[in-house]
């Protein structure tokens, strides 16, 4: 497969250049095999070629672009690259601020995890809170449009609240027993994870 691949990105380079949508699919089915059979090295350059093209081809805040950016910044995070996953999630983040949607909660749910797994807590922390924020106000936007007398098991709604206040009560308990711990780190990771 990776044989036809390349041949496909050199076929596409050939005709219209790298920065055309066919090359663009075609990087992201590349990186999706290198995932599968585990190919860390090749999956980098091509991820990073990702990222190049998609800022050539669309702009800094395009879906297409962000995608690109979650993806290597996850890729490095996996390699305990975090220095490089660090400068393209500020990036990210700072491309995002002033877009709506969930982007830029994403850019900071990122960074959350990245510094919590480095045991960066004081600087993960506001991340966290900012996505945090961000979620809130998103769902309240949501909830907002919604007819409850539509939702006939609105009790699954009531699981999610009290399954997030149990969390956050976690977290606050652990903050307070076990401040800087890998455990604290956990419960926010946890927490994250329910927002």
């Amino acid at each position: 497969a990776e044989k036809y691949y390349n041949e496909a990105l050199a076929v596409y380079e050939k005709i219209g250049g790298k920065f055309t949508e066919d090359y663009e699919a075609t990087l992201n089915s590349l990186i999706y095999l290198y995932q599968a059979v585990d190919n860390s090295n090749k999956l980098v350059a091509t991820a990073e070629t990702l990222l190049e093209v998609t800022l050539n081809l669309y702009e800094a805040q395009s879906e297409q672009h962000f995608n690109a950016q979650k993806q290597i910044a996850g890729i490095y995070m996996d390699r305990k690259e975090f220095n490089k996953a660090e400068k393209v999630l500020l990036e990210g983040r700072k491309q995002s601020v002033d877009l709506e949607g969930a982007w830029h909660g994403d850019f900071c749910t990122l960074l959350f995890q990245l510094y919590a797994e480095q045991g960066q807590l004081v600087k993960a922390e506001p991340f966290y809170q900012e996505a945090k924020r961000i979620r809130n106000k998103s769902q309240q936007d949501f909830w907002k449009t919604i007819d409850f007398r539509s939702i006939p098991y609105q009790y699954e709604i009531d699981d999610q609240e009290v399954r997030l206040a149990a969390a956050e009560q976690q977290t606050d308990y652990i903050k307070q027993s076990e401040p800087g711990s890998v455990n604290y780190a956990r419960s926010l990771i946890n927490l994250a994870t329910l927002y």
